[in-house]
C-alpha cells in the first residue's frame, strides 16, 4: 500500500520503494532478536522458572536444569556448524535451496538499500525511536489497569517482545494471536489471571488500533488530496 501511494504521489518506482520496505523489515527483525536476547539476560530467572514449571516437572527439576539454556545454545550452534559444513548437500534439496535463496536475497536487498541511503543516521535514529514508541505504549498502558499497575519496566520489555511476535503472526492486525500471547505471558511470568491478561491485551491492542485508524485514515485522505493536486 505504501509503495503504491509513493508511486502515485512522487512517481517513485514500485521496486525501489519495495526495497526500502524490505530493509526496514530486516532491521526490525534484527532489533527484535536483540531485544529478545536482552530480555532473556535481564529476566533470566523468570525464563528458567518458566521452563522448570512447564517443560519439566517440579519433581525432576534439579541442578541439571540450570544447564538447559546452554544445551539449547549448543544445539543451535551445532546446527549452524553442520549446515555450513554440509551446505552443498542441504542446498541440493529444492525446497531448502528456495528458502535459503529467499532469505539471502532479502538480506542482500536490505544491505544494498541501507548502503544507498543518503541519511543512514536518520534511518537508524527513526528505527530506534519507533521501537522506543512501541515500548512506551506497552509500558504506559500498565497503569491503565489496577492489576498491571505494579509491573516494572522489564515486564514492559517482555510484553513488547511477546506482543511483537503476536503481531507478526499471519492474522489481520494481529487480532487473536496478539491477545493470546500477551495474556499468556502475563499469566505465566507475572501471575495474573487469564481474564486480567486478556483485558490488558485488549486495551493495549485497541488503543493502538484506534490510533492507526484515526491517524492513518487522515493521512490516507491527505495523500489522495496531494495526488489529485499534483495531477491537476
Amino acid at each position: 500500500m505504501r509503495c503504491a501511494v509513493l508511486n502515485r504521489s512522487d512517481n517513485i518506482p514500485f521496486t525501489a520503494s519495495f526495497a526500502t520496505v524490505v530493509a526496514e523489515r530486516v532491521f526490525d527483525f534484527l532489533c527484535l532478536l536483540a531485544l529478545i536476547s536482552f530480555s532473556f539476560l535481564l529476566e533470566y530467572d523468570r525464563f528458567i522458572k518458566f521452563f522448570e514449571e512447564t517443560v519439566f516437572s517440579k519433581d525432576s527439576a534439579s541442578k541439571e536444569s540450570s544447564l538447559i539454556p546452554y544445551i539449547f545454545l549448543g544445539i543451535g550452534v551445532s546446527g549452524l556448524l553442520i549446515f555450513f559444513l554440509f551446505k552443498k548437500q542441504f542446498l541440493s534439496v529444492p525446497i531448502l535451496k528456495k528458502i535459503y535463496d529467499f532469505v539471502v536475497s532479502l538480506f542482500v536487498q536490505a544491505v544494498n538499500s541501507f548502503r544507498l541511503l543518503k541519511k543512514k543516521k536518520g534511518f537508524v535514529l527513526h528505527t530506534v525511536l519507533i521501537w522506543l514508541g512501541y515500548y512506551l505504549s506497552t509500558y504506559i498502558v500498565f497503569f491503565a489497569l489496577p492489576y498491571t499497575a505494579h509491573l516494572d519496566m522489564l515486564a514492559g520489555l517482555v510484553i513488547l517482545i511477546v506482543g511483537g511476535l503476536g503481531m507478526s503472526a499471519p492474522a489481520s492486525g494481529g487480532i487473536g494471536p496478539f491477545h493470546i500471547m500477551v495474556a499468556g505471558a502475563l499469566t505465566l511470568f507475572y501471575g495474573l489471571t487469564n481474564n486480567d491478561g486478556v483485558a490488558y491485551a485488549f486495551v493495549l491492542h485497541t488503543s493502538q488500533l484506534i490510533s492507526i485508524l484515526v491517524i492513518g485514515g487522515a493521512c490516507a485522505f491527505w495523500s489522495l488530496y496531494l495526488g489529485k493536486k499534483k495531477t491537476t
